[in-house]
Formats: C-alpha cells, sequence, structure tokens
C-alpha cells in the first residue's frame, strides 16, 4: 500500500488556522450570548404601572410649602437627573 502524503502549500496551512480560529471565536461568543441570556432570565422583571395624578400642581405645590433647604436639595437632584 502507496502512502500518499498530502504537502499543504503554508496559504493553505494559514487558511485553515485561520478558519479553526473563527470556529472557536463564534463557538467563544455563542457561550457568552447564553451566559448573558441566563443572567438575563435570572434578574427580576419589574412591570410599570401608571398612576395618574387627580391635580398635577398638588405636587409642586407641597415643594413650595416645604423650607427653602428642602427646596433647594430637591432642585439639585432634578437638575442632576436633568428632569
Amino acid at each position: 500500500m502507496s502512502y500518499i502524503t498530502e504537502f499543504r502549500t503554508p496559504e493553505q496551512k494559514s487558511r485553515k488556522m485561520l478558519r479553526e480560529e473563527m470556529v472557536i471565536m463564534q463557538l467563544e461568543m455563542a457561550i457568552k450570548k447564553e451566559q448573558f441570556r441566563d443572567k438575563q432570565k435570572i434578574k427580576p422583571q419589574f412591570r410599570e404601572i401608571l398612576v395618574e395624578d387627580e391635580d398635577p400642581t398638588k405636587s409642586s405645590d407641597l415643594v413650595n410649602e416645604t423650607n427653602d433647604k428642602i427646596t433647594d436639595t430637591l432642585n439639585k437632584f432634578l437638575h442632576k437627573i436633568r428632569f
């Protein structure tokens, strides 16, 4: 039985190595995606419930009735969150 050896050119070797590296990278990405999905499933989901105010000026009246220090603190906080 004669053995036929297959010689690869350097270009063929590098292409094969690149393909193997791409497969490894794709598998790693698939694992990371699955881990991310698992983390998302674990976190509790919160539902937003809309509450309608009967009088929208009521809350601003309450702020005006408080002392100046609380009003300043509230205004700074609202400015920080860009409300």
